[in-house]
């Protein structure tokens, strides 16, 4: 079913080129230098930062449960009409119905948090899920075409509620660059961007109204209750 395969390619690469477009913006102006003006350092260096907000991250395993279930049901209907369908053929339209509806579904209840990158998670999990699975199938050449469609159903919905299940929390982080520029960015807090730019918070900079504007607007739009935030410890504070 190779125009199967063409369909899910295209859906990985939009989640892969959304996730490299927001790693451009994390990591401006940190990390390994560049000249101030480049494409990765377009304002020169970060020279501070300061929290405004952070998710609690023990909130994701409820997504885990709400996301899970739909997708292993809706997967174990599609595979059920696959395998035991009275036309086979009909088994490659089913199998990326189900694909693509575990996916709507991972990214409609995670999508609460961040539409966008639940999205781009639930494929990343689809991807290795079905890459998983046929490396299995090429180990049992006795695997029909019904049964191989059933099977990718099943791993696609599993790795797509898994993917996006494990959506990292986000931070809020105001920064100042070299050439007194300022503005926001919000990433995950697992990444190491967050860790350069959380070495580099000042939390006695008075952070412009604009910025806070900017920040709260971004916050709204991923539908993060402000109140509700709580500021990660810095490593200084540890140490």
């Amino acid at each position: 079913m190779p125009w199967v395969l063409i369909i899910l390619i295209v859906v990985v690469a939009i989640g892969l080129f959304g996730f490299l477009s927001s790693k451009v913006d994390e990591l401006s102006g940190i990390g390994r230098e560049h000249t101030a003006g480049s494409f990765r350092w377009p304002h020169g260096k970060v020279v501070r930062t300061r929290i405004l907000s952070a998710e609690k991250e023990h909130e994701r395993g409820e997504i885990a449960k709400k996301v899970l279930l739909p997708c292993i049901v809706i997967a174990a209907v599609c595979a059920v009409l696959t395998m035991f369908g009275p036309v086979v053929s009909y088994g490659n339209v089913l199998t990326v119905v189900s694909l693509l509806a575990s996916l709507v579904i991972a990214t409609l209840v995670c999508g609460k948090s961040d539409a966008g990158r639940a999205f781009c998670y639930a494929v990343v999990g689809l991807g290795i899920a079905c890459t998983v699975l046929i490396l299995i199938t090429r180990a049992y050449v006795s695997v029909s075409t019904a049964e191989v469609n059933a099977f990718t159903a099943i791993f696609g919905a599993v790795g797509a509620s898994v993917g996006a299940a494990i959506l990292p929390a986000r931070v809020t982080f105001a920064r100042e660059f070299a050439d007194e520029t300022v503005g926001c960015v919000r990433l995950s807090q697992r990444t190491a961007a967050a860790a350069l730019l959380l070495d580099l918070q000042d939390k006695e900079w008075e952070v412009p109204e604009h910025v806070r504007e900017q920040a709260k607007r971004l916050e709204k739009r991923s539908k993060l209750a402000p109140a509700a935030a709580t500021d990660p410890a810095s490593r200084n504070d540890d140490e």
